[in-house]
Parts: C-alpha cells; sequence; structure tokens
C-alpha cells in the first residue's frame, strides 16, 4: 500500500522539518580525527584545522597531469612508477590521510558494478526517499522522486538497504553516502559541482548522534535493530555478513548556492545551483523530457552509496584489469583500492527564482563585456608586441636585454591592465537595429535609406512551468502572453531622395529562441549576457550578411577568439618559450572561450496579432497600409504585437495542437563555469527589398516561490 506524504501549507506533498528534528551542525574537527581517523588530538591545541582538500573536476585520462609526484601532494599518497606503462597512487593505509588519498583520486578507481564478479553481484544496495525524517522504530513514508521536484533548501531524507546475497562475509575498507550534483557531457562526467557527505550514513566506528533527540555515547557502537523492518543500523567490523539487511539513515538539505570556491573566476551566477537538464534520454522515450539540452549532455543531482575495498577481497579478474589505462590507487602492499559496489538515486532539482533586477542586470552585462573586451585587447596586444620581436629577430638588429625588458614588460603591464577594467552600461531606453535598405535593378545596386527596427529595452519574464509528472497542480500561464511594442522607423539616402519610396514590410515573423552553450574542458571565464551577445552588427560585412541571414553572435564572439588564440598561438611557435612569455590566466581564459560549443533551438510562434495602442487589430495589409508619421529624422509608426507562447512549434517538426508547456520544458535561466541557458524572442521582418531585419528581445524564465510574484 503507498502512503502519501503530509501536504504542507503551500500544497506542496512535501514534509518540511523543523529545525529540532535534525542536528544542523556538522561534527566537529575534534571528533572526525579521534573517532574517524582514530588519531589522539591535544584537547589544549587550539589551533585552526588544516584546509580539506577538495577535486574539482573529473578529468579524462587523456587530460591527467604527468606521474610527476606533485610539491602538492597531501600526506600520505604519492605517484610510484612502475615498469609499465600505467602509474600506481599510494595510498599508505599507515597514515591518516590514505581514505582523503582514494577519495581525491575516486574518478582513477575500476569499478565492479556492471561486471560479472560474482562478489559485486552478490552485493545489493538501494536507495529510498522519504518525506519524513529517518528515525529508529518510525514507519518510513515514501517519497516518489519520479513525480517530485526539489528547490534549494530542501531536506532530503532517506536510507540505503544494503544486502549480502552470498553466503559469505564480504569485507570493505569503505562505505559511504554522498549527495552530489555532476555535469556529464558525451555520457562522461566533466565536473563535479557538488558533494556533500553524510558521516553518519557512511561507515565508521562510532555512534553519530543523528537527531537532535539522541544521547547515545558516540564511542560505543551497539549492534541494534529497527523494529519497523528488523534491519541492523550498524556494520560489524567492516564487515557486510550474509543473512542481514542493513539500513543507513541520512539526511541532506540542498544548498542556497554552490561554494565560492567552485569558480575559479569568482562569477556569482557560476554558483547558482543550475536547474536538472537530461540530454542523454532515449529516442522515442515517451516519458522524456524535452529540455533542449545537448544530446549526452546531462545536469544531475542525487543520493549515492559506495562501497570500496581491495581488489583481493573480490575475486577480481586480471584480464579485466588489464583493459584500464588508468593509474591504480594501492595501498603500501600493492593491493588496489576498487568500486565493489554503488548505487545512485537521483533526483530532480529546478531551485526558485529571486525576482530579475534590470538595473543590477544591465551593469553586469556591461561588466562582463567589459571583460571580454579585456581579453581580446590583452592577446591582441600580445600579438603585436609579439611581431615586434620576430621583425627585431628577422632584422637581426636587438639586444637581449631590450628583449628581456619587453618580455618582463608585456607580462607585468598586461596584468595591470586586467586589475583596472572600467566599463560604462548602455543608458539607451530600447533595443534597435538599423539596416541600409538596398534595391537591386539589374545586377546595379541601390541605397534607399536606413530603416530601423526598435523595441523597448525590457526583459520578458516567463514563468518556469514543470513537465506535467512533476506538477503538484495547475499552473498558470498568464506569463506565456506577451505583448511587445514595435517602432518602424525609415530615413531616406541623400542621393535622388524625392524619388524614392519607403520600403514595404511583406511579413513578420516571431520566432521563441532557446540558446544553450557549455564547454566541456575549461572553465568559461564570464557570463554571458543578452545586451552584448546580440544584436551587436561590428562591421558593413556583417550588416550586409545579416540582411539576408541571422547572425548568431554567440558563435561569432567565440570565432573572433579562436582567430587571436591562433594568431598568437603561430607567434609563439615562432618566437619560442624563452623569448616570448604569456601568462597562464590569459591562457586558460581563452581556451575557456574557444571551446564552447552553441545550439539554438527555434521555435514559431504561429499565434500572434498586431494592433494599435488604441485597440485597434491590424493584420500584415493593415501594417502597410497604416500611414507613416513624419519626423525630424524621417519617418515612423508603432504598433503592438500580442503573443501567445503557448503555440509555440518546434521548427522543421508537423504542427502540434498541445500547449508548448506541455511538450516542452523550459528550465530557468542559469549560466556555470561549463555551461548556460539564454532565450530570446526574435521579431524578424521582411521588407518589400528582399531583406530580413532581425531584432532580439531577451527572455529571462524563472521559477517564482509563490503564484503571487506572477
Amino acid at each position: 500500500m503507498s502512503l502519501e506524504a503530509p501536504s504542507n501549507p503551500d500544497g506542496d506533498s512535501r514534509y518540511t522539518p523543523t529545525s529540532n528534528d535534525v542536528c544542523s551542525i556538522l561534527p566537529s574537527y575534534h571528533m572526525y580525527n579521534s573517532i574517524y581517523k582514530s588519531v589522539t588530538v591535544d584537547n589544549d591545541n587550539c589551533s585552526q584545522p588544516p584546509i580539506y582538500s577538495r577535486s574539482n573536476s573529473i578529468n579524462a585520462p587523456s587530460e591527467r597531469s604527468s606521474s610527476a609526484p606533485s610539491l602538492f601532494s597531501p600526506v600520505g599518497s604519492r605517484r610510484v612508477s612502475t615498469s609499465d606503462a600505467v602509474d600506481q597512487i599510494l595510498a599508505d593505509e599507515t597514515t591518516v590521510q590514505w581514505q582523503n588519498t582514494v577519495m581525491d583520486n575516486i574518478h582513477e578507481l575500476k569499478n565492479l558494478k556492471d561486471t560479472d564478479n560474482s562478489v559485486a553481484k552478490a552485493t545489493k544496495i538501494t536507495v529510498h526517499f522519504t518525506s519524513n525524517v529517518g528515525e529508529i522504530g518510525v514507519p518510513p513514508v515514501p517519497l516518489d522522486t519520479n513525480i517530485f521536484e526539489h528547490n534549494r533548501g530542501d531536506f532530503l531524507h532517506g536510507y540505503a538497504l544494503i544486502e549480502n546475497l552470498s553466503a559469505k562475509p564480504i569485507p570493505f575498507d569503505m562505505f559511504y553516502l554522498l549527495f552530489e550534483g555532476t555535469i556529464k557531457m558525451n555520457g562522461k562526467p566533466v565536473k563535479n559541482f557538488l558533494q556533500m557527505f553524510d558521516f553518519s550514513a557512511s561507515s565508521n566506528p562510532a555512534h553519530i548522534n543523528r537527531l537532535a533527540t539522541e544521547y547515545a555515547n558516540p564511542y560505543s557502537c551497539p549492534d541494534l535493530q529497527d523494529p519497523v523492518d528488523k534491519t541492523y543500523l550498524s556494520f560489524t567490523d567492516d564487515h557486510v555478513l550474509p543473512g542481514r539487511t542493513y539500513k543507513r539513515f541520512f539526511t541532506f538539505r540542498i544548498p542556497e548556492t554552490l561554494l565560492d570556491s567552485t569558480c575559479p573566476h569568482s562569477m556569482n551566477g557560476h554558483v547558482e545551483v543550475p536547474p536538472t537538464l537530461k540530454g542523454s534520454q532515449k529516442v522515442g522515450d515517451v516519458n522524456a523530457i524535452r529540455d533542449f539540452s545537448f544530446a549526452g549532455t546531462d545536469i544531475s543531482y542525487g543520493v549515492m552509496a559506495r562501497f570500496i575495498g581491495r581488489k583481493s577481497f573480490y575475486k577480481v579478474d586480471e584480464e579485466w584489469i588489464k583493459n584500464f589505462r588508468l593509474p591504480s590507487i594501492v595501498n603500501t602492499k600493492g593491493d588496489e583500492y576498487i568500486i565493489l559496489q554503488e548505487c545512485t538515486k537521483h533526483i530532480r532539482i529546478v531551485q526558485r527564482s529571486e525576482p530579475l533586477n534590470e538595473t543590477t542586470d544591465m551593469a553586469m552585462a556591461a561588466f562582463n563585456k567589459s571583460m571580454l573586451e579585456n581579453l581580446h585587447s590583452r592577446t591582441a596586444e600580445h600579438i603585436k608586441e609579439g611581431k615586434q620581436k620576430l621583425e627585431l629577430i628577422i632584422a637581426d638588429d636587438f639586444k637581449q636585454l631590450e628583449l628581456e625588458a619587453q618580455k618582463h614588460r608585456q607580462s607585468y603591464e598586461t596584468t595591470r591592465k586586467d586589475r583596472k577594467q572600467s566599463f560604462e552600461t548602455d543608458k539607451r531606453q530600447y533595443y534597435e537595429v538599423v539596416r541600409l535598405a538596398r534595391r537591386k535593378n539589374f545586377g546595379i545596386e541601390k541605397f534607399l535609406g536606413m530603416f530601423s527596427l526598435k523595441s523597448t529595452k525590457t526583459t520578458y519574464k516567463l514563468d518556469y512551468i514543470a513537465p506535467e509528472k512533476f506538477r503538484q497542480h495547475s499552473r498558470p500561464s498568464k506569463s506565456w502572453k506577451l505583448t511587445i511594442p514595435l517602432d518602424f522607423s525609415f530615413s531616406k539616402g541623400t542621393i535622388d531622395s524625392k524619388s524614392t519610396k519607403i520600403p514595404d514590410i511583406s511579413q513578420i515573423f516571431m520566432d521563441f529562441v532557446v540558446v544553450t552553450y557549455q564547454s566541456d574542458k575549461h572553465p568559461i571565464p564570464f557570463e554571458f549576457h543578452h545586451d552584448f551577445v546580440n544584436n551587436q552588427v561590428k562591421n558593413q560585412k556583417d550588416e550586409r550578411a545579416s540582411a539576408y541571414t541571422d547572425i548568431k553572435e554567440l558563435e561569432q564572439i567565440v570565432d573572433d577568439t579562436k582567430r587571436l588564440s591562433t594568431e598568437l598561438y603561430n607567434v609563439f611557435k615562432k618566437l619560442g618559450r624563452e623569448n616570448f612569455a604569456v601568462e597562464k590566466s590569459l591562457v586558460d581564459d581563452l581556451k575557456g572561450i574557444c571551446n564552447i560549443q552553441t545550439k539554438e533551438n527555434h521555435l514559431s510562434i504561429p499565434n500572434f496579432t498586431s494592433r494599435l495602442s488604441n485597440g485597434k487589430q491590424l493584420t500584415h495589409r493593415h501594417i502597410n497600409k497604416l500611414p507613416w508619421n513624419k519626423t525630424n529624422e524621417g519617418w515612423s509608426k508603432s504598433i503592438l504585437v500580442d503573443l501567445d507562447l503557448d503555440s509555440m512549434q518546434l521548427k522543421g517538426y508537423p504542427y502540434r495542437s498541445e500547449k508548448a508547456c506541455d511538450r516542452f520544458t523550459l528550465v530557468p535561466n542559469f549560466q556555470s563555469c561549463y555551461m548556460g541557458r539564454m532565450y530570446y524572442i526574435r521579431v524578424s521582418i521582411c521588407l518589400s527589398t528582399g531583406q530580413f531585419i532581425h531584432l532580439k528581445l531577451p527572455v529571462h524564465v524563472w521559477k517564482p516561490w509563490s503564484e503571487n510574484c506572477v
């Protein structure tokens, strides 16, 4: 019989515990060392604890560092060379740091989970979520995470069940439970941006008081059973005994933000908790969520339970081991640590958003634009100085001292420039695109004048609507109906201006564009904003091209950076490292941009109507008949366009009558070090000259804290 979670006052079927239910502090550093690591700590020693090591990313094998020992290797670990090409990393079990070494290199461990190994098959782990705090003697209330969507600040309660299906005890060295957030691209982990361990749920030689009402002796580990289901609550001497089912309660709280150290560039937006994205779903899956992620790219969250032990414990096939070219993590006897079994139960997270502050957003757009311009200018300066050196070398007319002086000057001057950035916000109150109107007659191009398309400078807010199976109640979609003011203006050219006819507006098109970008190797050094990415035409070539095709400005930023980066590399290659210094931060930032991939999904908006400010409805024919108003600069006229975003259709696919919010999932805007999502509405008008004008207006998808926030 399924149990329903009790409803809270907000109507969500989720239990929110009080602060009295669960201990709200981590185990003390004294307790961590004295119990978990069996280290005697001087009670009179009041010095600060050391900084815990942290693994920021999971690199592919081809990107790992060399086998040379690091200057900053933790105590108890070191790389050792072997006769073959594969390195070994020593996790010295005689030190207190061996478990840290294993955890820091967890991505190097071989995994028996999906093999035919008999011990791995006999180790069964399942993870279960509940809506109430796990407590001995209290029946759990199951929570179906397949139909529930979590927010930041939510508690995650549950338990892991462990069974030994064999007739013999199964030994292990480590068992731990953690809540983690991971970005995967092409099926491979790129970044673990969130890791939270539950000390009480993990295996340790102490009894941890999880609840505020518990006062048991932490130094004693009684062999307790839960009377509800007769499960055992603690392991015996690091063994999973046959005939027993073990239960480990866990509690996590989804953080409000990630740690500041998550982003090496200190970008505020990069430490927000990103939404769940699922790009690796099977084609044709009726339960698939269409969120426009890259194919094979996921942002996922889950609670994982994992056993780690030594290879000698588990009758591992040596031929299977030889197939790996990963470093081995071994103890002092050369026995390799491997993953015996693991289980991850995923949850969906889409955090509630703070209201958009357009003033702050404009300032951040200006700041990030200045960072991009600064990066390009620094790169161009390096290229210029490098070419000057090449000229001196070719002329064979330079002194070594001058060369060294230039070398040091380029390093320090560019750094100072980087620190003294200045930026100005765009004070215009509208978005505008201006194009040269041209007409071709018998191959001769005639300039008619300047045609402008303009709209009020605002960001259109769109409520996030969860996929149908995750909706707790019917969500209104009032915000999915928008009204956009459009202003058209024309100024004639000076040549034969009296006989020039103002071009007609042949058609108007409305598209909703989903922009996704990602970098699978290097962190992106800044945030992208609509104001410095879109509606930008830099030169006459771009202006001509944009009259007939829509230029993707984000791709253009990446291409421009690639061009500068290639030019810098060619100069560096010719001069050599000894004659040409480039600071590492500049190289890393260039890599972060050059590695960006972009994807745009265009959704047409068939249901839109045009009207005047007095409410009179217009057709395209009426728009052309609408008289132009004479101004000092030329002529102008204005209309209002009403959009129904529920009518959106994916271009290139058959028309569907269902609401767009039931077919597509537009997750809230977000940016992280490795991935981001933006939206805009593209207004396209086709002139009688055959030219197109595209105006892009920003859209901010957000998840309100309550329906009253709409």
